[in-house]
């Protein structure tokens, strides 16, 4: 009786699930990205969940018997000078912080997304317009933007998201024009223009999505740096104004009596730096994840 060869049928390569799973996956296996992830996601848990955790009271309400209070168990973090819990306005202070952080790269990246695919999809002289005035807005230190435009428009929660928002605007057009060039000067936006299609449509529709990854990591560095710098402004008394809790403000009312309650200004700063760093990690993290040169 012949032997019949059983050949065993060839394994199937297993098929991505598309490129936002490719993304995941990679991100996944970055331990210091999950690492930062987990602590922007408990960060968000308490902003969203502040008024069922403590009562805004707590961060904004004069208690003279119970100020300066080292961290015990009613006041985990202890107490400022006018008897505020300090845990409260760090969990208060976080919606403040985050907002001005993010608030500010919205605006920048929106307004610096249409710019720079603007300035790359026109070309010619319009184009070396645009990028010289963009040359010569970022050789203005953007703290000094910043301040300038404090002093026109006014200091407050909302002047203080402006004016660091019209201070990254020339960060992401000049990033996004670099990146925008490479895909304008692809084979099918060629063809995108042959058929007859107008700049508008041609810029939102073909280009912009193409260089979404790079808005990504630019967004991701520009948050924690806008946290730094408006934590800088309040610091200085320019930023969001009290009783609102706002981190660089706790860092500035706690140097009167930092030699003696040092938690007054090491708990503050902790999160500052703990906030920005974690931001950092996820956009570097988001950054390798994203380039396709470290697909297998």
């Amino acid at each position: 009786m012949a032997e019949v060869a059983v050949k065993s049928a060839p394994k199937k390569k297993r098929r991505s699930n598309g490129q936002g799973a490719d993304i995941w996956r990679r991100l996944r296996q970055n331990k210091k990205a999950v690492g930062a992830m987990i602590v922007l996601a408990f960060l968000l848990f308490l902003v969203v969940f502040a008024n069922l955790l403590i009562p805004y009271g707590n961060a904004v309400d004069i208690n003279p018997p119970d100020r300066l209070q080292w961290p015990n168990a009613e006041h985990w973090f202890g107490t400022d000078h006018y008897g505020r819990d300090i845990f409260a306005r760090i969990i208060y202070g976080a919606r403040v912080t985050l907002l001005i952080g993010f608030g500010a790269t919205a605006i920048s990246a929106l307004i610096g997304t249409a710019i720079g695919t603007t300035s790359a999809y026109l070309g010619g002289k319009a184009d070396a317009v645009i990028t010289r005035i963009l040359d010569t807005w970022m050789a203005i230190p953007s703290l000094l933007v910043t301040l300038a435009l404090i002093a026109g428009i006014g200091r407050g929660l909302p002047q203080t998201i402006a004016a660091l928002a019209v201070g990254g605007i020339p960060g992401f057009s000049r990033i996004l024009r670099a990146a925008a060039l490479d895909v304008v000067n692809r084979d099918y936006m060629e063809a995108v223009r042959a058929l007859g299609a107008s700049r508008k449509r041609a810029v939102f529709k073909h280009v912009v999505p193409n260089v979404m990854s790079q808005v990504l990591i630019q967004a991701t560095s520009s948050v924690s740096g806008n946290i730094l710098l408006g934590a800088t402004l309040s610091f200085l008394g320019l930023g969001a104004q009290p009783p609102a809790p706002e981190w660089g403000y706790m860092l500035a009312e706690g140097i009167d009596n930092y030699q003696f309650y040092s938690y007054l200004v090491s708990i503050p700063g902790l999160a500052i730096a703990i906030t920005a760093l974690a931001i950092n990690i996820l956009g570097d993290a988001l950054r390798d994840a994203l380039d396709p040169r470290l697909k297998k």
